[in-house]
């Protein structure tokens, strides 16, 4: 069987994932700045409606970043099969509590269901294990790249499916419960694909021995792995670029302009379409004549750029080109970032660095969501501006590593 083949299912169900994941900037950000539903108290300033979304916002990254490398050293030690299943089994489950919550107007028990979401979301790190698996050294960049193609079509066609889905005018019963539920549904066609129609691809003699407390307490390698601590540390500034896009031009945009959430679903679907562009024609051709680290320097500059000039422009249509501009960026940066990483460790390590590096991911993300959660109604353009420098930082950073290390 070819290593794509292999794989595929994995590729599956990234998608459904982020198309689950996409909903909940699509969907919070209108639904609390424009005081639509009744999760906060009627009249909440706007400074108030910044803050609560930012912590909404950071739950789910959060839990992922408590949870990526427990489960990826748990799929090195028990393989990737049965944590996928019990991953995809209580991620369904929580999806119809989001639902509920929003149903029943209680921000608490959104937040707890996301935060849950967060810790049982492990689709990302074992898919990319599953990769490390199975593809060859060579071709792990090409097929990194994949994952973030899914991904990309799940943000495109998610915040689409979103916008209708949430919109009463389209379908009277339709309402902000109703895509959740919807993903619900995905999820479980996912769950059961992966216990007919997947295949273990980490068999028994290549796993190892863990200790619950080690698997726990696997995010203190950040700090003691030498050899891969430096490059722990620049993906982190890029990440903070990469979630300062993600996170602060939605609300920037809605803030600005007044979008709808129709038209901001649209608007990220758009921010979505270079990962597809990218990851067809540019990424494979990019890796056959650059390294994956010089990749990362080139589109973390790139990012960091665009995403300060992003700001610059005062009318509506200009996101269009701004979104496409730092997109390409990210859709090139991510799955370079990941493919560094998985060059400089051996093949026992790939699933706790990997996971470790999605546990990094996710807490940048987290903490762009409690940051512009504080300073977005006072600061919002500067705190962009800040993450946008951080990602130069970090490729800057990347730099020195490798001028040390004699890396290319």
């Amino acid at each position: 069987m070819s290593p794509f083949k292999r794989v595929f299912p994995v590729f599956l169900i990234v998608f459904f994932g982020y198309i689950g994941y996409s909903l909940i900037i699509t969907i919070f950000t209108p639904m609390l700045l424009h005081e639509e539903g009744q999760l906060l108290y009627p009249h909440a300033p706007l400074e108030v409606r910044i803050l609560f979304l930012g912590f909404l916002l950071a739950y789910y990254p959060f839990g992922q970043f408590l949870s990526s490398p427990v489960l990826g050293a748990l799929s090195d030690r028990f393989g990737r099969r049965p944590i996928l299943i019990f991953s995809l089994i209580i991620t369904t489950i929580v999806y119809l509590v989001i639902a509920l919550g929003i149903w029943l107007n209680s921000y608490l028990m959104v937040s707890i269901a996301l935060l849950v979401a967060g810790l049982s979301e492990g689709n990302t790190t074992i898919s990319q294990s599953v990769i490390a698996d199975v593809v060859s050294d060579e071709e792990r960049g090409r097929y990194f790249g994949y994952t973030y193609f899914s991904a990309a079509i799940a943000f495109i066609l998610g915040p689409i499916i979103a916008g209708k889905l949430a919109n009463p005018d389209f379908v009277s019963w339709f309402s902000y419960k109703t895509p959740f539920l919807f993903v619900a549904l995905l999820l479980f066609i996912t769950l059961l694909w992966i216990c007919f129609g997947f295949k273990e691809t980490h068999p028994e003699h290549h796993r190892e021995k863990i200790s619950y407390f080690e698997a726990f307490t696997n995010l203190k390698n950040i700090f003691t792995m030498r050899h891969v601590r430096p490059y722990y540390f620049a993906n982190f500034f890029i990440f903070l670029g990469i979630f300062g896009f993600f996170q602060g031009f939605p609300i920037y945009a809605v803030d600005r302009f007044d979008l709808s959430v129709t038209m901001l679903g649209i608007f990220i679907a758009w921010a979505s379409v270079p990962f597809l562009v990218v990851n067809l024609f540019v990424t494979g051709p990019l890796s056959k004549k650059f390294t994956p680290l010089q990749l990362v320097v080139v589109s973390a500059i790139w990012i960091g750029v665009f995403l300060v000039l992003g700001l610059l422009p005062t009318v509506e249509w200009s996101l269009w080109i701004s979104l496409f501009l730092v997109g390409s960026g990210i859709a090139l940066c991510l799955p370079a970032c990941s493919a560094t990483l998985s060059r400089v460790v051996e093949k026992k390590e790939q699933g706790r660095v990997l996971g470790n590096n999605l546990s990094l991911q996710f807490f940048s993300e987290a903490f762009v969501g409690v940051v512009i959660g504080f300073l977005a109604s006072f600061y919002l353009k500067l705190t962009i501006v800040l993450f946008g420098l951080l990602s130069i930082f970090g490729a800057l950073l990347l730099i020195m590593i490798s001028r040390r290390k004699g890396l290319r």
